[in-house]
């Protein structure tokens, strides 16, 4: 049995290399665990720049207010803090708040003038008819009320506006008189011209009327007995009016 043993050495001997010594296979042995150890190192590297990724992440937090920088999303009316404000100079060519026509027309163009023939951008038919044209009539918020049965009560003292009388159309009001008082309607005989007559609710008279071919019309009632009466408002010869006031006091 220990001759066979023997023989198996010698056969393991004689298949390694003629120059390879004992010194030779330890060295190589230790080459081998270097490598291991090596590769355990390169990928201990590795982790390392995974773990260097995430702090990457984390240095790409978004800006906040404050931070002393003006990001894209910031202005100064967001931030004060990062963004600094600047007033605006008249005569740069841009019109920024809070300039207008009336403090820079250089940048943001000359007002609008009622009256200059243009129908300015701030301009329409109810603030100035005479460049834009008259509004288009439309029933106010009385109607119906074109009959003396259906007049609509109003007060003393109380301006009532936004009233219209349209093509073929009769506006009646009642109001009281006791002593002294003036009945007057407000409004531009250029959108059309109106008129105004009193009638008593009681005894269906009339009692006076104004008809001049200008702007307003106004009735001043005295020494007439105390009780309801009427305002009668129409156009003339048909005429329309998109915008009327009427008071008595």
């Amino acid at each position: 049995m220990r001759a066979h043993h023997l023989a198996a050495v010698f056969v393991m001997l004689a298949a390694l290399p003629a120059c390879l010594t004992s010194s030779d296979i330890e060295a190589s042995m230790s080459t081998g665990a270097g490598a291991e150890d090596g590769v355990g190192a390169r990928e201990g590297t590795g982790a390392g720049d995974e773990g260097g990724g995430g702090s990457d992440s984390t240095g790409s937090a978004s800006m906040d207010c404050g931070d002393g920088i003006c990001a894209p999303s910031e202005d100064c009316a967001s931030c004060a803090d990062d963004c600094e404000c600047v007033d605006p100079v008249c005569g740069d060519g841009s019109c920024d708040m809070p300039e207008d026509c009336s403090t820079c027309d250089a940048d943001c163009g000359p007002c609008s003038v009622c009256g200059d023939g243009t129908c300015g951008m701030d301009e329409d038919c109810e603030v100035c008819f005479q460049d834009c044209g008259v509004c288009a009539c439309m029933p106010d918020v009385f109607e119906p009320n074109g009959s003396s049965p259906t007049a609509t009560p109003v007060s003393l003292g109380v301006d009532y506006c936004d009233l219209s009388v349209c093509a073929g159309d009769f506006d009646w009001l009642e109001f009281d008189v006791n002593g002294t008082t003036t009945a007057t309607i407000t409004f531009f005989q250029a959108q059309g011209d109106l008129d105004l007559e009193i009638y008593s609710a009681t005894t269906i008279d009339y009692v006076t009327g104004s008809y001049s071919a200008d702007d307003d019309e106004s009735v001043t009632l005295t020494g007439l007995p105390a009780g309801p009466y009427w305002a009668r408002i129409y156009g003339k010869s048909g005429a329309e009016n998109p915008d009327y006031c009427f008071r008595a006091d």
